[in-house]
């Protein structure tokens, strides 16, 4: 027989369970949603930030790298409403290294750490970015910047013929897209005996462009409208609002809003982000308002929403 519970431990159960119902409704929405409404509701993210031990940064920089990467599955997944399981299949926990089979000719995925005492014909390097390669981490301390000079020669040093390192223009890191700055380490490399390449153009930072072609300005106010299907506390901006705010100028670029930020709407006063998910004209946002404790959810690109440190300039 189980012993009836205290007054107390039915509490946290009883709050515990209106957590997973809170959960659950964002379970249709975009992958991004879903994680951000998880950390939200557990607190997770607000208690690593507050931790000052560097195992508990590293943790916090891991979530922030799985919320980049559910951003980018919604992106490469559009309108998939059960996308969890097949997401959480493409990030299982199993590296290549773990399956690697020497005489199998194939592309091999790993760390550099992982990569010490292999060696393969071609080595292709990524991300070769100040903030990556050497890590943030380790940019105030000089043994930091070393270890992390050591750990990309023994990438390096693994290429028996050929070797590429590489660097994106723009990366999402964190939730945010960001121009990238190459790596210190690529000017302590031998130029004279390295090819050098870069893109014919430069293209510009879609998550800013917000009048670049779009393949989604087709999409009608009834499809729009279909994202009000959640719960009766949330509400979406409806498509005639989104039309008669289309010709205006955002405020503020998109990717500027970030979760936990207090925003000013001009009706409904001030509110916290509480979920954004999204990018470009498609960026949208979760607030939760002070005035009503009501969530309201809106495009930014076309919303009337403000930072509230930018007001108080």
């Amino acid at each position: 027989l189980i012993e009836p519970l205290t007054k107390q431990a039915a509490v946290a159960i009883a709050k515990f369970v209106a957590m997973i119902d809170r959960v659950a409704v964002t379970i249709t929405q975009p992958l991004e949603n879903l994680m951000q409404s998880v950390l939200q509701e557990t607190g997770y993210r607000d208690w690593l930030q507050r931790s000052d031990s560097e195992e508990d940064q590293e943790r916090l920089a891991n979530i922030e790298e799985l919320v980049t990467a559910a951003r980018e599955f919604d992106l490469t997944h559009p309108g998939d409403t059960g996308g969890l399981g097949e997401f959480l299949e493409q990030t299982a926990l199993v590296s290549d290294i773990d399956e690697w089979e020497e005489q199998v000719d194939k592309v091999t995925l790993m760390t550099l750490h992982a990569s010490k005492g292999l060696e393969f014909p071609s080595v292709f390097i990524v991300a070769v970015e100040e903030g990556l390669i050497p890590h943030e981490r380790s940019m105030h301390a000089s043994d930091d910047i070393e270890e992390e000079r050591r750990l990309l020669f023994v990438g390096v040093t693994r290429a028996e013929e050929d070797l590429q390192l590489s660097l994106a223009q723009y990366r999402d890191f964190r939730g945010r897209r960001s121009p990238t700055v190459p790596s210190s380490f690529l000017v302590e490399l031998p130029r004279e005996e390295m090819t050098y390449s870069e893109p014919n153009y430069y293209a510009a930072d879609p998550a800013e462009d917000l009048h670049a072609a779009d393949p989604w300005d087709d999409v009608s106010d009834e499809q729009v409208n279909s994202l009000t299907d959640l719960q009766e506390h949330e509400a979406f901006t409806t498509g005639s609002e989104l039309e008669t705010a289309r010709d205006g100028t955002p405020r503020v670029p998109p990717h500027l809003f970030r979760q936990g930020m207090i925003v000013d709407h001009p009706d409904y006063g001030s509110g916290t982000i509480i979920a954004v998910s999204g990018t470009g004209k498609k960026r949208s946002a979760t607030v939760n308002f002070f005035s009503d404790g009501i969530e309201r959810s809106y495009y930014l690109a076309y919303s009337p929403l403000t930072p509230s440190e930018f007001n108080d300039m």
